[in-house]
């Protein structure tokens, strides 16, 4: 699995932010936006 399958349907639903660049559908996810997304994963998982 790519990371360009995973990433594409949360940046859609709006669970993981990032910018869209170019006219190629490239995306930009910034290392702290992906780390909050984890963290608010394992915090829901904990059952915050």
């Amino acid at each position: 699995m790519t990371r360009r399958s995973v990433y594409r349907p949360l940046l859609r639903n709006g669970d993981l932010e990032g910018i869209q660049i170019g006219g190629r559908g490239q995306w930009r996810i910034e290392d702290a936006k992906l780390e909050e997304y984890i963290e608010r994963m394992y915090e829901a998982q904990r059952g915050g």
